[in-house]
C-alpha cells in the first residue's frame, strides 16, 4: 500500500473580469510542481483564490492507475450541487539493472469529480481501493492564509473505477439526468469559487 497521502489544499479557480484572457499555465507531468505565475497583468492573486490555466486546446488528458490514499472527501455547495475528492497515489514499477522489477517512486494526485460522478464515486471508492482515473490534468494556484503563493496538480476527472487488474467489483446502473452532464466552465468555476472561500475561512473559535 502506498504511504499515508499528504493535505489536500483547497479548490480553486480562474476567474476572467470584464472579458480578459486568462494566464495561461502549460501542465507539467504529474508529481512535478509547476513554476508559481501572477494574473491580471502581474498582479497576485488575493487570498484563497487562484489562476488556473483554461486553454481547452492545451488541456492534457490523463489516464491513471493507482491506490486511493485518502478517503474520499464530498461537499455539498451552495447552488447544490456535489463535489467529490481523493488523493491518488500512483507507483510505476520498472526493471532494476539486476533484472528483477520493483517500485519506483510514488507520486501524488489530487482528483475532483462533480455531480453524478461525485455521488457516484462517494458511494463507491473508499481508501485502499486501487482504480482507474481518466480525466484533464490542471494547474492551480491559489494564496493560503499565511500569504504564500501555493500551486498544485489537479486531475478533474471524467470517468473513475475500479482496477479489474487487482480485484473484482459488481456494477449498479444508476439514471443519469440532461442536468447531470458534465459542468459548463461557468459553473465549474462557480463551485470551486465557493469551495475556496470556504476552506479559506477562518476556523470557529
Amino acid at each position: 500500500m502506498p504511504a499515508t497521502a499528504g493535505t489536500t489544499q483547497p479548490h480553486d479557480v480562474v476567474h476572467s473580469p470584464g472579458g480578459r484572457r486568462s494566464a495561461v499555465h502549460s501542465p507539467p507531468l504529474p508529481g512535478v510542481r509547476s513554476s508559481s505565475r501572477s494574473t491580471r497583468w502581474g498582479q497576485p492573486p488575493r487570498r484563497g483564490a487562484a489562476v488556473t490555466r483554461e486553454d481547452a486546446a492545451m488541456e492534457a488528458h490523463l489516464n491513471m492507475t493507482g491506490w486511493v490514499g485518502t478517503e474520499v472527501e464530498t461537499r455539498v455547495t451552495r447552488a447544490g450541487q456535489t463535489t467529490a475528492s481523493f488523493r491518488l497515489a500512483c507507483t510505476p514499477r520498472a526493471r532494476r539493472a539486476g533484472g528483477e522489477w520493483g517500485d519506483l517512486e510514488t507520486s501524488w494526485l489530487t482528483v475532483t469529480c462533480y455531480r453524478s460522478l461525485a455521488d457516484n464515486v462517494r458511494a463507491s471508492v473508499a481508501k485502499g481501493d486501487p482504480v482507474v482515473v481518466v480525466g484533464r490534468l490542471r494547474t492551480q494556484a491559489w494564496v493560503d492564509a499565511d500569504g504564500q503563493r501555493q500551486d498544485r496538480q489537479v486531475l478533474e476527472a471524467t470517468a473513475v473505477g475500479h482496477d479489474l487488474t487487482r480485484g473484482t467489483a459488481v456494477f449498479s446502473r444508476t439514471e443519469r439526468t440532461v442536468a447531470e452532464e458534465e459542468p459548463d466552465e461557468t459553473l465549474r468555476d462557480l463551485i470551486l469559487s465557493v469551495e475556496a472561500d470556504q476552506a479559506s475561512a477562518p476556523a470557529p473559535a
